[in-house]
């Protein structure tokens, strides 16, 4: 595998080491202040920290592929994810029945209070829904505008 080390004085450094190898140089030449472990210089024998700068830390194997997380990878991603929630959203709505029917249209609450939910009377839900209109007003009409476009 391959490791990153930085030399203040000759630059970036490649070491190319077994794991075994690489955790017995560091536990013989120890980590700096911030826990990165040190490796000597093969040129000016000064202690160089690990570097991260590079790339994403990850290990490099010999003959193989570099598994880092980047932009594109998560692109790809995001794009398989998205593409299987509409499949799975289809395939359930195939199932539930005509389009204005849904798979949880028939879902019922034998004991609302047992899930948590609790009775108010009629002036508190009224007063609830007029607060509720308040807050979201401004957001609904900026939605519609949207939806105009």
């Amino acid at each position: 595998m391959i490791y990153d080390h930085l030399c203040a004085n000759c630059g970036p450094i490649c070491l190319d080491a077994s794991m075994s190898d690489y955790l017995e140089l560091t536990e013989e030449f120890g980590e700096d202040e911030k826990g990165n472990p040190l490796i000597p210089c093969p040129e000016c024998d000064q202690l160089c920290p690990r570097d991260f700068s590079n790339h994403l830390p990850a290990a490099i194997v010999k003959g193989g592929y570099k598994y880092t997380y980047n932009k594109n990878y998560r692109a790809g991603a995001e794009e398989e994810w998205l593409r299987n929630e509409v499949s799975n959203s289809r395939r359930i709505n195939k199932r539930g029945g005509s389009g204005d029917k849904r798979p949880y249209s028939n879902y019922y609450i034998k004991d609302p209070e047992a899930a948590g939910f609790t009775r108010v009377d009629e002036a508190t839900a009224k007063s609830r829904a007029e607060q509720h209109k308040s807050i979201s007003s401004p957001h609904q009409q900026t939605v519609d505008q949207a939806r105009k476009k």
